[in-house]
């Protein structure tokens, strides 16, 4: 038996408000522009003006970002569904913006949240191996495209005798996913990359 630990690795608005002086009692002052089309400035850079997008829940950890997992420091503890809090409401009182979970596998007492040397933030989850099941915690509703490469990494920490393996699905059949080995773990924090292309396309990816 062992365990491991692992840390998965605006825009800006302006508005002006335009006050208008009070009118005299000799009526408005005449004013005269002059427009001189041949003194030209610098062009606008196209990158000063475009699009407004508010961060209104995942909006835009759904479509700008290029990040796909959700909670990737480990800020939420890693539970069941049945002991999932509600999120908190946000300012104008609505429900708050809900994110994909990390869930145990293995059983719900798989993951506990390690606050002893947390990679970053006050905790890492930490998994407890056995021999005889494979022990963990996933994240599904990925999207995902056929053909697509896709990388990632890891902080792992843990006994040198835990077997750890990160596994892409995009499917139910033992074809429709691939696993890859990570080194074996060290007392001290180390980085492990992976990558994977899957077959299909599918929007319940599962990590």
């Amino acid at each position: 038996m062992g365990s491991f630990s692992a840390r998965l690795g605006a825009s800006l608005a302006v508005t002006a408000l335009l006050l208008a002086a009070p009118a005299t009692a000799q009526g408005p002052a005449t004013v005269e522009v002059t427009i001189d089309g041949s003194q030209r400035a610098q062009p606008v850079t196209p990158y000063a003006y475009g699009m407004f997008i508010e961060p209104i829940g995942p909006l835009v950890a759904r479509t700008l970002w290029a990040e796909m997992l959700d909670d990737r420091k480990f800020y939420f503890p890693i539970v069941t569904e049945a002991e999932d809090k509600p999120p908190p409401p946000n300012a104008e009182g609505r429900p708050g913006a809900s994110y994909r979970k990390w869930r145990p596998i293995g059983g719900a007492d798989a993951v506990v949240m390690d606050q002893r040397d947390p990679y970053v933030g006050k905790q890492s989850a930490s998994v407890s191996v056995q021999p005889d099941a494979p022990r963990g915690f996933g994240q599904a509703d990925i999207g995902l495209a056929a053909g697509k490469r896709y990388v990632g990494h890891l902080w792992l920490k843990g006994d040198p005798g835990a077997h750890v393996q990160v596994i892409l699905a995009w499917g139910d059949g033992a074809a429709d996913r691939k696993v890859v080995d990570l080194p074996a773990p060290h007392a001290a924090w180390q980085r492990a990359d992976f990558e994977f292309t899957p077959a299909a396309d599918t929007l319940d990816g599962r990590l």
